[in-house]
């Protein structure tokens, strides 16, 4: 972009900009001939004519371009709707453009679609011989803060009226809500969910050597990667995660007749299972009965509020009578579990991330403990749950 100078103050112009002042210029135009040849040939007159101190002239150069071929050269540039470097700009900028409408709508971008853009991007504003090649995509990446980054989440695609369904839902709940947690208790109100973990888990990263284009990592138990227990938490806003801890361990082949006694001593777990290590709704009937109630009860007179998800498992222990003298249950609206419920949010992210480094610390330490045995696991579980319960890590719940 040419650059025109106000007194000592550089001041960028766009060339319409440049063309515009020229033009309001006195007795001027754009007709190379004449603008040139009165610069050039006018008498140093006081009365009317150009003095050539440019301190003092109105054809100064803040006001015109002293040589014709400038002003051919912006007649040109005018004509081609602006210089290659700021068609190169644009592109940039069309690109971006493009970019962040595709990461809104959640599509896979990769280099090579980085270059498709920008050479169309190209092509709408007459921009030839443009090459998006590897090292102008380096630095477009570059300017913009863009990396490669592995997809953490695959999610259903929604349509904009979906999310906006969604959004309206969520301040709807926010709504509903403020007055009840207003006038409850906060060791009242409680939150819980499910969350399932590997019988082993590894993490998906380690340190390696640059350029290795093969990294193993071993397990103990190739089989206890896939598959899964459940666990589920209680917390209440006043910042306490509660007790027992209730978890369902994977039994394909249906729990031993010593399932119980060895796993009896974890008072701070209350310990079933099934045969995929996934909750049923006799599973959670168990819960509401066993784990919830008592503590609702232990609290006060008062009615408790329990914040779940959308969930069918729920209806059975919704419907005993217990439960609604109890507990005044509220359900997060779908599809918002993700950004509004407290232990999706935060407390089982922490949880998780715990109980993968105490592993990993396990088999790097003690490799004769095996992981994925019920005892173990129990042993595992019962330690990182009497660690988060202690009253200085209420910022984790």
């Amino acid at each position: 972009m040419d650059m025109c100078v106000r007194g000592d103050n550089p001041v960028a112009l766009s060339l319409s900009d440049e063309i515009e002042e020229l033009e309001e210029a006195e007795d001027y135009s754009l007709d190379v001939d004449s603008d040139a040849d009165d610069y050039v040939n006018d008498s140093d007159d006081e009365a009317g004519g150009i003095n050539r101190d440019p301190r003092k002239s109105k054809y100064s150069l803040d006001k015109m371009k002293k040589i014709p071929s400038e002003i051919t050269r912006i007649k040109a540039y005018v004509a081609n709707e602006g210089t290659t470097q700021m068609k190169i700009q644009e592109v940039d900028e069309r690109t971006f453009a493009e970019f962040l409408n595709c990461r809104e709508e959640g599509i896979v971008i990769h280099d090579r679609d980085i270059e498709e853009m920008a050479l169309s991007a190209a092509e709408g504003i007459g921009l030839e011989n443009f090459k998006a090649g590897h090292s102008w995509i380096h630095l477009f990446k570059k300017r913009h803060n863009i990396l490669s980054r592995k997809i953490t989440k695959m999610i259903g695609t929604k349509t904009k009226a979906e999310l906006k369904a969604i959004e309206e839902s969520i301040v709807q709940f926010h709504n509903e809500m403020r007055p009840i947690l207003a006038t409850t208790p906060k060791n009242k109100v409680y939150n819980t969910d499910q969350s399932g973990f590997n019988l082993e888990m590894v993490s998906g990263r380690t340190l390696e050597f640059r350029g290795m284009k093969k990294v193993e990592a071993v397990s103990q138990r190739i089989q206890a990667t896939t598959h899964s227990f459940t666990i589920q938490p209680i917390i209440s806003v006043d910042g306490k995660l509660h007790s027992p801890l209730f978890v369902c361990f994977y039994e394909p082949a249906g729990a031993p007749k010593k399932f119980a006694e060895e796993l009896s001593s974890f008072a701070n777990l209350y310990c079933t299972w099934s045969k995929s290590g996934k909750l049923t709704s006799g599973h959670v009937k168990s819960w509401f009965e066993d784990v919830l109630l008592p503590l609702a009860d232990a609290q006060s007179n008062q009615k408790s509020v329990l914040l779940v998800d959308k969930w069918g498992g729920w209806n059975q222990a919704l419907s005993l009578e217990e439960t609604v003298e109890k507990l005044d249950i509220h359900i997060i609206p779908p599809g918002a579990t993700g950004r509004i419920q407290p232990l999706d949010v935060f407390f089982n992210r922490q949880f998780k991330q715990f109980y993968r480094i105490l592993s990993d610390l396990i088999r790097r330490r003690y490799d004769g403990f095996i992981l994925s045995t019920r005892k173990n696991l129990a042993t595992l579980l019962s330690v990182i749950f009497h660690q988060f319960c202690a009253p200085r890590l209420v910022i984790f719940v």
